[in-house]
């Protein structure tokens, strides 16, 4: 073999090198992000706590906010506008991420509350929010755990 023939087949050997690395990072989706998820505030629920874990929230600036259901305490339908409207003003304090409601039967028990749920939160109580990244999912149905999918499908399962 000549000098020239292993000078050709070297380069042609780290040509493919670079090619399959340029390849394989093209390919491969960047799917490193946060998010939140805002569990039950029911059974005695205090304003200052709420605040607090948003704060907490606040400093990992996550991507977006899943709030898994039973959000107000609820069952009563003349109680239920007193309690969306104490949690106001965190939402306004921190509308710089986007949240997403998934009911629990604490928020939705009547026809009144499941209005006042869909005036509350913006959405309705089965909904698809589909952004840059992924598709949400979120139902009725879909009260108490998320989980992640591959696909970035964010997804609720329970009560």
């Amino acid at each position: 073999m000549t000098k020239m023939h292993r000078v050709w087949i070297v380069n042609a050997i780290v040509l493919v090198t670079f090619a399959v690395i340029g390849l394989k990072a093209v390919s491969e989706p960047k799917n490193d992000f946060r998010f939140a998820i805002l569990g039950d505030r029911t059974g005695g629920a205090q304003p200052q706590i709420y605040g607090r874990v948003w704060r907490e929230i606040d400093l990992m600036h996550p991507e977006f906010v899943v709030n898994v259901g039973d959000t107000i305490q609820g069952t009563d339908d003349a109680l239920a506008e007193s309690q969306w409207m104490e949690l106001r003003p965190v939402w306004a304090r921190y509308n710089h991420y986007p949240l997403y409601f998934s009911p629990g039967n604490h928020d939705v028990w009547s026809e009144f509350s499941k209005e006042l749920y869909e005036k509350e939160s913006k959405r309705k109580t089965h909904y698809t929010s589909t952004t840059k990244m992924r598709t949400s999912r979120f139902s009725t149905r879909a009260a108490t755990a998320c989980s992640m999918k591959s696909n970035y499908s964010i997804s609720g399962r329970g009560a």
